[in-house]
């Protein structure tokens, strides 16, 4: 019996008391009836039927009242929760009321029926995230469940899950994203539960094993300790004919507490016979057979939950399908929400849903006393504008910026290189608006196998950053970052030049609407536009030729300055003020400034390395390419400067000799840095007392040195 009734509220009923294919028949279309009541008493077949027509997945029945028998209540289980009321007459009192009351809701709220199939796990649970909110339920709570994959489930959600709806991975995922747009919260916690990191199913068996073989043949015994003579041995060594007696001093052991104790117990394992005091604890999946240590597992929090009002709008809001996977990539997140992302995706690598590897570079601002500088909110606005499509956050005074390095990638040698190369870039660009004295660090943290370890490192600023920035003033025609923290206060530095005040906006101006242009606005330009940039790159080309004239008069003092004697400059602040081969870089920029580019050449022709040693004083052989040995074991090494570059410790070997004659500089290779060190000895004693009656600065320490495979 198929058929459609009207009650007396001319709601129509669609009547039927068998299975039938609803969704592909012609005969009944979705807009023909109101509500459904399967009027049948047995629950098989009541339960068949749900299975392939209910207000959840069925695309005509979509959010619809279901109505059933009376004579089924109780006996559904979890069905029980698809069920809107059981009747035997469609016009009572209470039917009437359901019916309308559920209709009335769905349509005050604007919630559309979706005429989609189901054919994923996030689409069925946004379906059925707004089936619950079209019957009020906002609650949800997780029920102990000896059947339940997790242990613990939501009934109606365990109900879809025994029928392959969706996956508990893109349970985990999709609540998480709820929770982390705040369209669900935590209202209760229930439990902590240990979930297989393969499949995360719950069942699991906890097996002692052997810490050198991981066999679980293994016997525990207690351990005898004799008062009288000490010895601590297994209570069998004691054993003879049937009495305790010491096995080293042979005397009976009477009464424990008196004679002897029995402080522990130790194992033995029959399989490799090594005995031990502390066996090995794993897990063994009875769902998949996965085995893995305790350690390994993946925890998991139970909490009750409810759906918010924001969450209400967004999941019956039609776009929710956009919204919540767009937002879900959004590209700042609190440290918190980045962490437990980190988690969930060291769960989805260690259950084998993704090979992607987990990356997090840290970047962080050290002042001249190597203390961290609060970030600035536009530097953490930089780093998301720069990487947009990266999950970046911020705390502990370190901006994080994750990255994942696929499979697919490593095999074409795509390792997260261009991450680190662009960062370099963005980075240099950044050190122009810092105080002096400051410089800007990156390291790169990878995820390995520890979770949780992995987290705590990302609390700490690494010992060795992979790169640092230090302050530079911005190159004519380059506008200068505006990271500066509100605390620090913008210096010129001495080789600013000055310019033209005009210029200098032109310049900037420039350099902001190209940068805007490229970014935002990626079109052809307008003649207009064209004769403007015209314009600007004559102005353009007069700053850089006066910057030329001016670097090549201040190279020019600092070769010809006579020697006089010079307090000690510290390594970072030397190297941070004047870059290794800055000016010659800078002198060939422009080639349009002929008169300025003669005057260079002339300067660099008229003067040979003899020459300008002369000129400082020093001896050919100081003004020689310094010998580059390595730092050996056992020998310490005074450290004036450490650098990432050949060339900055050469020029720091010079800029050194130069204010402090008479010492026997040299340059070594020490790891994956260059040291420049005026005093070695093989006791470190000696390097102290160097370092103390030659009144160094603070900032010059003393190391050990290494072969070149341990790296710095």
């Amino acid at each position: 019996m198929i058929t459609i009734q009207n009650n007396k509220r001319q709601r129509r009923i669609l009547i039927f008391d068998s299975a039938f294919n609803l969704e592909d028949s012609n005969d009944f279309l979705r807009e023909m009836f109101d509500a459904v009541f399967i009027f049948t008493s047995s629950p098989d077949e009541a339960k068949a039927i749900l299975n392939a027509i209910n207000p959840v997945t069925s695309r005509k029945c979509c959010y619809k009242p279901f109505l059933l028998s009376r004579d089924l209540k109780g006996q559904l289980d979890e069905y029980d929760e698809l069920v809107d009321c059981y009747t035997y007459d469609i016009d009572d009192a209470e039917t009437l009321d359901t019916v309308e009351g559920i209709i009335t809701h769905i349509e005050s709220i604007g919630l559309q029926a979706d005429d989609n199939r189901v054919l994923s796990g996030n689409l069925f649970f946004v379906r059925l995230y707004r089936y619950l909110i079209s019957r009020r339920i906002y609650n949800l709570t997780p029920e102990l469940n000896s059947l339940s994959a997790m242990g613990y489930s939501i009934p109606i959600f365990e109900l879809f899950y025994r029928q392959g709806a969706y996956s508990l991975n893109e349970y985990i995922v999709f609540n998480q994203s709820l929770l982390e747009k705040g369209y669900i919260r935590p209202v209760r916690f229930i439990n902590k539960i240990y979930l297989c990191p393969k499949c995360l199913h719950s069942h699991l068996l906890y097996i002692e094993n052997c810490p050198h073989c991981h066999s679980s043949n293994i016997k525990s015994e207690e351990v005898i300790h004799h008062f009288r003579c000490a010895n601590i041995s297994p209570e069998h060594t004691y054993n003879f004919g049937g009495q305790l007696r010491c096995p080293k001093c042979h005397h009976l052991l009477r009464h424990i507490g008196v004679d002897y104790d029995r402080p522990s117990v130790v194992y033995t394992c029959y399989n490799c016979e090594e005995t031990f005091v502390q066996p090995g604890m794993s897990a063994v999946c009875t769902t998949c057979g996965n085995r893995a240590d305790v350690s390994g597992l993946t925890p998991y929090d139970v909490t009750a939950f409810e759906v918010t009002p924001e969450g209400c709008s967004a999941i019956v809001s039609p776009n929710i399908g956009f919204t919540v996977y767009t937002d879900f990539y959004d590209n700042y997140m609190e440290f918190d929400r980045f962490v437990a992302r980190l988690r969930l995706l060291s769960q989805l690598k260690s259950s084998g849903n993704t090979d992607a590897d987990i990356v997090v570079v840290k970047v962080w601002i050290l002042d001249a006393q190597e203390e961290t500088c609060t970030l600035d909110a536009d530097f953490v606005s930089l780093i998301c504008k720069r990487f947009p499509t990266h999950k970046v956050s911020s705390a502990n005074n370190m901006v994080y910026i994750r990255n994942s390095v696929y499979a697919g990638d490593k095999e074409n040698n795509l390792t997260g290189h261009e991450l680190t190369d662009r960062l370099d870039v963005i980075l240099d660009k950044a050190a122009t608006g810092i105080a002096p004295g400051q410089r800007i660090c990156y390291a790169v943290s990878r995820y390995e196998e520890d979770i949780e370890e992995f987290i705590n490192n990302l609390h700490f600023t690494a010992p060795f950053p992979e790169k640092t920035f230090p302050y530079r003033p911005a190159e004519e025609g380059e506008a200068s970052a505006t990271i500066m923290p509100e605390t620090a206060t913008a210096e010129s530095a001495d080789l600013t030049v000055a310019t033209p005040e005009t210029a200098e906006e032109v310049a900037e101006e420039e350099y902001t609407e190209i940068e805007n242009t490229e970014e935002e606005h990626p079109q052809e330009e307008t003649e207009e536009e064209e004769s403007s940039h015209g314009s600007l790159s004559v102005l353009r080309g007069i700053v850089i030729a006066l910057a030329v004239v001016v670097v090549g008069a201040l190279l020019f003092f600092l070769w010809y300055t006579p020697e006089t004697e010079q307090s000690f400059m510290p390594m970072v602040q030397a190297e941070e003020m004047y870059p290794a081969d800055s000016a010659l870089e800078d002198m060939s920029a422009d080639t349009t400034a002929t008169e300025a580019s003669d005057e260079t050449e002339e300067l660099y022709e008229t003067e040979t390395p003899d020459e300008a040693a002369e000129q400082h004083g020093l001896t050919t052989e100081e003004s020689a390419e310094p010998v580059i040995g390595e730092t050996r074991r056992g020998m310490y090494y005074v450290v004036e400067g450490a650098f990432s570059r050949k060339e900055n410790a050469e020029w720091q070997l010079r800029k050194n000799a130069e204010s402090r004659p008479g010492y026997d500089y040299s340059v070594y290779k020490h790891g994956n840095m260059y040291i420049v060190s005026p005093y070695c000895s093989a006791d470190p004693a000696q390097c102290e007392a160097f370092i103390r009656n030659e009144n160094l600065s603070n900032q010059v320490w003393y190391t050990e040195g290494k072969r070149k495979e341990d790296g710095l």
